[in-house]
């Protein structure tokens, strides 16, 4: 696997189109501070001598000067970052700072603590660590097929990224198109008599992919997407259109294909197995109208 100059190696390889292609382009900013949250330990390392597994204890019996050094860059490169997360760890005892420094050095890397309504914008953060911390960014080295080795002539950058492996296997009965309720709460599929025995689908028919959704709901709004989503998602929903299509004069023409009066919003099985496991907590769903300034 590529290996960088720093001696970081990859364990996987993923294809930059993906990110674009998935719209996931939180993945960017994330790579990138993760690969500076890594270099920022290597430099905490550097800085206190210090290299593996150690304790609050033996971080306190280490000169003054350099723990301060050491501290004060973790409170710089947090101020760049998190304003809050700088404002926390400003505010320590010295004990506290012991403790916060040998759990870097013992994890490897800085945890970052970046909330939504962050004030720090993405554009000018990278700007000045770019400046002050840049993380390793260069060709990197790998052998081939041929069993020779190969740089790159681009740059690339290996970093820590936070994947969830999602279980999409066909071997398990629980790996299926949709969710459907048991009396007892838990999944199970579609049965071939429930599949295939009436003129609509209990499973959701492949209407509009996630990539899609997401435009569609940016340009559509919310009310088109769940009027979307509900469509491919709620059996009774499905089955009021196969009645008013096969009972309309005119099945190509119809002004409403779904009566939303005999059946309203929410009945989708994503949204009724939500609604079960909140039920059974003794939590429900109420919906309340969204207050927007200017509008009634």
């Amino acid at each position: 696997m590529p290996v960088d100059e720093a001696g970081n190696r990859a364990d996987i390889v993923v294809g930059a189109e993906s990110t674009a292609s998935r719209m996931n382009l939180g993945r960017l900013y994330e790579h990138y501070f993760n690969a500076a949250a890594r270099d920022i330990c290597k430099r905490i390392q550097v800085i206190l001598d210090t290299f593996g597994k150690t304790t609050p204890e033996k971080v306190a019996s280490l000169p003054e000067h350099l723990v301060e050094a050491a501290y004060n860059t973790l409170l710089d490169f947090y101020n760049i970052i998190s304003e809050k997360q700088y404002n926390f760890f400003n505010k320590v005892t010295q004990e506290e700072k012991y403790e916060h420094i040998a759990d870097i050095l013992n994890e490897g890397v800085v945890k970052l603590f970046i909330p939504t309504d962050n004030n720090k914008n993405i554009i000018e953060v990278i700007t000045e660590l770019e400046r002050k911390y840049p993380p390793t960014y260069g060709p990197v080295k790998y052998i081939g097929n041929s069993g020779k080795e190969v740089v790159t002539n681009s740059k690339i950058r290996i970093a820590p990224l936070y994947m969830m492996l999602l279980d999409k296997t066909a071997d398990e009965w629980s790996s299926v198109a949709t969710g459907k309720l048991q009396h007892f709460g838990v999944l199970s599929p579609p049965t071939k008599s429930e599949k295939f025995s009436n003129p609509y689908r209990n499973s959701p028919v492949r209407t509009i992919g996630e990539t899609e959704g997401r435009i569609f709901a940016g340009y559509c709004g919310r009310e088109a997407i769940a009027e979307m989503m509900d469509r491919s998602n709620a059996p009774m929903t499905q089955r009021n259109m196969v009645w008013n299509i096969l009972n309309a004069p005119q099945p190509t023409n119809i002004d409403r294909v779904v009566n939303r009066d005999y059946v309203p919003l929410g009945s989708s099985r994503p949204l009724q197995l939500v609604k079960h496991i909140l039920g059974v907590s003794g939590l429900e769903l109420v919906y309340e109208p969204e207050n927007i300034k200017g509008k009634e």
